[in-house]
């Protein structure tokens, strides 16, 4: 019988049916995270097979049988381990051979000749393979800084190098021959020239030179770390920390941001202050310094005669101002800095898009303008932007001069001041402590009749105010706030930049979209492909080119206009509505609405705001002379914080922002105050993780409670009837009241290391996938990064601090290691805590004060001194209750206690409510709660209700059994809608159904869900609970979609269905029995589905109608789940 042909295999087969079924299997880091960044995404086993050249016969079937013997060696299977689980990203040019490979390898040969090696193999030859692996790794090193003309690549491998030693600097290495020295150990360098590497160049023989080379300078590699789940280390490439999806296509055209990219910096709105005149009084309208105020067009030309001189001069001067406006409305047009096509630079911003309000430097430059505006020296007009488009803007001038903008804002924004003047005129008296508000004076030359027709006058006495429970009652309605903008842009935007007369649909819509903007809640956003659709541009006659009408549009010419109308909605947005809303209104959140926006009139937010600035002017802060307050700033790094006050109730609360960029000169933005801080950041954090026992009973998070609160269960006798004892109290005003020099004589103590050496790392995540349903892409990757202090003689690597626990409850991450540190010595570090927190500059309007008490709220450090503050109190005043019998937690300053003992919990009580002056503790009665009768010098301390659960920072204890819920109590005064935050954007289903899924996400943490600590009942009843508030929410995010995007049946059921179906996935994961190996879920699944179903019907049930056809599949589901049990 004759044999058949024997089938050719392909390079791709040689590694095995095992390799490819492997290959099949994206983790999530391959698939919605390198794929991502990388067109091909291969195992380094199937990269070096597909490297080999096809004559490698022999090459190939050794590493693709590597690892796979019986009698494998233990380096063996050490490189089959790397080469299975190791990933390599190749970008889309070096996936095929070119030129540039030639040459790099002809640049190898000048730099190391070699002869043929195909004979060596993994078990010979191996001290050859590893000189000649450090000889490539410098080979690689020196070839990418001769591609880069900066100081070094950002490329992993040259982390830590650079091209020439100063004097100053030490070498710890150099590449002979090069001039390249390392100045930072590179770790991945280290590790690159160590086993098994060199075994696998070894193995590769006489192509191995070639694939190592075209491996280390051209791919980036991903090292698996054996710790967490799913996580890597990047050994060689450009950092992923700073890679594009787009960086890697070296062809790719200049970047233009597209409508849906760019987003109006809405968060501009927030915390503005007023303009006020030089004599502190509030004005309403533009500030002076906006383009509308700076250019305007004076009406005087018309009254004198045409062919004077001074006629002339006002033409001129009309035409610059009218150029320059039309600079900043289509600055694209003109080649000026601008959203679609120009880079944003970090050290000039912290936003994402650059603040326009100020112009003039770059339009000087443009225009190379002297004073007086000659008319020669104006850049010429484009095309389309002359005849209509620029008598528009003319108009637009001209508006905005007559437009009364105080008179608006009376009549649509109505306060208790209006009627308090009118009430005044009618009487015709006066009143000394009233103070004319005059609107701002324009640069019109406006005429002295209209000046006095927009003066006004108020009264600054706060016994005005009217009675409130809550300062947002005096908040503007959001609604008259939307009234406002739209009459005031409809005032001053002339109505033919909408379209003609007779046809309004496009004024409507832009109207429409500006009350959409007023509305948005804290965190929403919107982006201009949004503000853009529904408008008709085709009906836009001055879009219209003048040697174009009449005629049939083009593509080219369509493309162009839709250019030129976005850059002016841009403009619209950005340069008029924010500003126009940042003059007239202090807007605001909360700190218990949630999300939702408070709009203040700035003169009534002077009233509510300055009693309690006067009282902080006088109790924690003392005023610092200007000259001293420079002085200061100038001699260190720290700059001066700033305060906001915050609506809480019927006060507000003052926050500090240390977060903030300071301006270094005039241009540029240096490093906020927080990052100063983050030495002694990370340094505290590592005494945390060393030294714990000096944090005594301190909670860094609410899920904290669960091991601490399992751990004490666990100690004590099973099966024996209890009564336990609770006592909870809570510091007044913790941070404002902790004495400075007490905390900082302690913070001397703490740390156990004379220096510390700060490194940096990143972490990179994939993005959650934008849906639930098959095909949804993934959102953009989460980066974060992080300092870490170790101490001075710690050799470890990272890759070693990783797997020793610093990755144990990490998953999906991919780390980026920085080689570069910073050594910092402990006095240093205590000099610059000392000058935080004693010499704390603070800037209220314009005048500076020092904060004499407290520590600042808004530092990085805040949480961690009052921590360790506390503790030591603990110590010296509660060590009564060091024992078995008790469970002291503290979240910051909320104590709970926890006992057997209820003479214990009745010291604990009176000891804190007397008080200790030495550490400047007061307990408020209203804040203290038990769970048994007491009084506290003759006054009874507040007790808990006959339910037996104890709430604490958003939970529920259980007095009997300590078994944990969630606290689902709503609040009757605040809308379920102000908790969520909608995305308007493109792909409303897909965002539908992820924050869905987030909202239950949030609410599944393990210590509500832990048969080993609660009952099955328990668990169910807080998912319930869970599922309960995850319809509501989703109830809550469906209404405020509008009607043109109402979500389909489908949808809306697909939803339910997924969310049910993940949280039996998140519950009873693995992962989770990874972090904590006590914790257990012992539900069904058929339970989790029941349960959900059923929430989600009573819920919507009880909801308008709209969701007939949901409920009527509710129904059905849960009868026929009720009758399979």
């Amino acid at each position: 019988m004759p044999r058949g042909k024997k089938r050719k295999r392909d390079t791709k087969d040689a590694s095995g049916n095992q390799n490819l079924a492997s290959s099949k299997h994206h983790t999530p880091v391959k698939k919605d995270l390198l794929l991502q960044h990388y067109p091909v995404v291969s195992t380094l086993r199937e990269h070096v097979l597909s490297s080999l050249p096809d004559t490698s016969k022999i090459r190939r079937k050794k590493i693709a049988a590597l690892g796979s013997g019986v009698d494998a060696s233990a380096i063996e299977k050490q490189l089959a381990h790397v080469l299975d689980s190791t990933l390599v990203g190749t970008s889309a040019s070096t996936s095929t051979k070119s030129d540039s490979e030639e040459a790099t390898w002809q640049q190898w040969l000048s730099f190391s000749q070699r002869g043929d090696e195909s004979y060596v193999t993994i078990s010979n030859g191996i001290a050859a393979s590893i000189a000649k692996q450090s000889e490539i790794i410098d080979f690689v090193i020196w070839r990418l800084f001769t591609r880069e003309r900066g100081p070094w690549p950002k490329h992993i491998l040259c982390d830590g190098f650079r091209r020439n030693a100063r004097d100053d600097q030490s070498a710890r290495y150099t590449i002979p021959g090069t001039g390249i020295f390392s100045l930072y150990p590179n770790f991945h360098v280290k590790a690159l020239r160590e086993a098994p590497w060199p075994q696998l160049l070894a193995l590769l023989g006489q192509a191995g030179e070639r694939v190592m080379i075209n491996l280390l300078s051209e791919c980036s590699v991903f090292l698996k770390v054996d710790a967490g789940l799913d996580n890597y280390l990047q050994l060689t490439g450009i950092p992923l920390s700073e890679l594009d999806a787009t960086s890697l296509d070296h062809n790719s055209k200049p970047h233009i941001c597209k409508p849906s990219d760019i987003t109006i910096v809405r968060s501009r709105i927030f915390y503005a202050k007023p303009a006020t005149t030089a004599k502190g009084l509030v004005q309403a309208g533009f500030k002076h310094i906006h383009a509308l105020n700076r250019h305007p067009y004076s009406s005087e030309a018309s009254r004198t005669d045409a062919d004077s001189q001074k006629s002339i001069e006002i033409r001129q001067q009309n035409e610059a101002h009218t150029m320059k406006l039309m600079m900043y409305i289509f600055p694209r047009q003109f080649g000026l800095h601008n959203v679609f096509t120009s880079a944003i630079d970090a050290n000039q911003t912290a936003q994402k898009f650059h603040d326009y309000t100020l112009r003039e430097d770059e339009i000087t430059k443009k225009m190379r303008a002297t004073k007086g505006f000659p008319e020669k020296s104006l850049p010429k007009l484009p095309k389309r932007l002359r005849g209509s488009t620029r008598d528009l803007v003319q108009r637009l001038q001209v508006l905005h001069a007559r437009c009364s903008y105080f008179e608006l804002l009376r009549h649509y924004c109505p306060t208790f001041l209006d009627g308090a003047h009118r009430k005044k005129k009618q009487i015709g008296t006066s009143d000394s402590s009233t103070i004319p508000v005059p609107l701002p004076d324009r640069a019109t030359q406006a005429t002295e009749s209209q000046s006095k027709r927009r003066t006004r006058r108020y009264t600054t006495d706060t016994s005005v105010l009217p009675e409130y429970k809550s300062v947002v009652e005096l908040a503007c309605p959001i609604t008259c706030v939307s009234a406002f903008c739209q009459a005031a842009l409809s005032k001053i935007i002339p109505d033919n930049f909408w379209g003609s007369e007779k046809n309004c649909h496009n004024k409507i819509v832009f109207l429409r979209k500006v009350d959409h903007f007023i509305k948005l809640r804290r965190f929403e956003m919107i982006s201009l492909h949004e503000i853009a659709q529904d408008f008709k541009v085709t009906e836009l006659a001055w879009l219209v080119p003048p040697a174009c009408e009449g005629q049939k549009t083009s593509p080219t010419d369509i493309k162009r206009r839709y250019e030129i109308f976005h850059e002016f909605l841009y403009y619209v947005f950005d340069s008029l509505l924010i500003p126009l809303i940042r003059s007239n209104f202090y807007v605001t959140e909360s700190n218990t609405h949630r999300f939702q926006v408070f709009y203040f009139r700035h003169d009534v937010w002077r009233l509510v705001a300055e009693p309690s600035m006067l009282s902080l002017r006088e109790g924690m802060f003392e005023e610092v002379k200007l000259n001293e307050a420079t002085r200061i700033l100038d001699s260190r790094r720290l700059g001066f914080s700033q305060l906001r006050l915050l609506p809480k109730g019927t006060k507000l609360r003052p926050i500090m922002n240390l977060r903030r960029r300071q301006m270094k000169g005039s241009r540029w933005l240096g490093p906020s105050i927080n990052s100063i801080l983050k030495p002694i950041h990370a340094a505290l954090k590592f005494e945390t993780l060393t030294n714990p026992s000096k944090l005594g009973s301190t909670l860094f998070a609410v899920g904290d409670i669960y091991e601490r609160l399992k751990s004490f269960k666990d100690s004590l006798m099973p099966n024996i009837q209890r009564n336990f004892y609770f006592a909870k109290l809570d510091v007044k005003a913790a941070f404002d009241t902790i004495p400075q020099s007490s905390v900082l004589n302690l913070m001397r103590s703490v740390p156990s290391q004379a220096q510390y050496i700060i490194t940096k790392h990143a972490e990179v995540k994939p993005g959650e996938r934008l849906g639930l349903t098959e095909g949804a892409g993934p959102a953009k990757p989460v980066r974060r990064w992080h300092s870490t202090a170790i101490p001075q003689n710690e050799p470890t690597s990272f890759l070693d601090r990783l797997e020793s626990g610093m990755g144990s409850k990490k998953k999906n991450t991919v780390f980026v290691d920085s080689a570069a540190f910073q050594s910092h010595e402990t006095r240093s570090l205590l000099a610059l805590l000392s000058e935080h927190v004693g010499r704390n500059i603070v800037k209220i309007g314009k005048k500076y004060y020092r904060q004499k008490k407290g520590i600042p709220q808004g530092s990085v450090l805040s949480t961690f001194l009052c921590n360790y503050f506390y503790a030591d109190l603990e110590a010296q005043h509660l060590g009564f209750l060091d024992g078995p019998d008790c469970l002291l937690l503290r979240l910051t300053d909320d104590f709970l206690l926890i006992t057997l003992d209820k003479d214990k919990a009745i010291r604990f009580v009176e000891t804190m409510h007397q008080g200790v002056p030495e550490y400047g503790v007061e307990v408020g009665h209203d804040k203290t709660l038990v769970n048994f009768d007491m009084c506290v010098e003759g006054e009874s301390v507040r007790r808990l209700g006959s339910d037996g659960k104890f709430p604490y920072c958003g939970t529920f204890i259980n007095c009997k059994t300590l078994e944990i819920t969630k606290d689902h109590r709503p609040n009757k005064d605040i809308d379920i809608s102000t908790s969520i935050t909608v995305d308007f954007g493109r792909s409303p289903g897909q965002n539908f159904q992820r924050k869905v899924l987030n909202s239950f996400k949030y609410q599944s943490h393990l210590m509500f869900f832990d048969t080993e600590h609660n009952s099955v009942d328990t668990v169910l009843g807080s998912l319930r609970g869970a599922f309960s508030e995850t319809a509501l929410k989703m109830w809550a995010y469906l209404r405020c979609l509008s009607t043109s995007t109402r979500l389909s049946v489908n949808l809306i059921i697909g939803t339910i269905k997924k969310v049910v179906d993940i949280a039996f996935l998140i519950l009873t994961s693995k992962w989770r029995k990874k972090r904590f190996e006590k914790y257990a879920c012992e539900i069904r699944k058929g339970q989790v589905i029941a349960t959900g179903y059923s929430a989600f019907l009573e819920v919507l049930s009880r909801r308008q109608a709209g969701y007939g056809e949901v409920i009527a599949w509710l129904k059905e589901e849960t009868a026929r789940l009720a009758t399979t049990k």
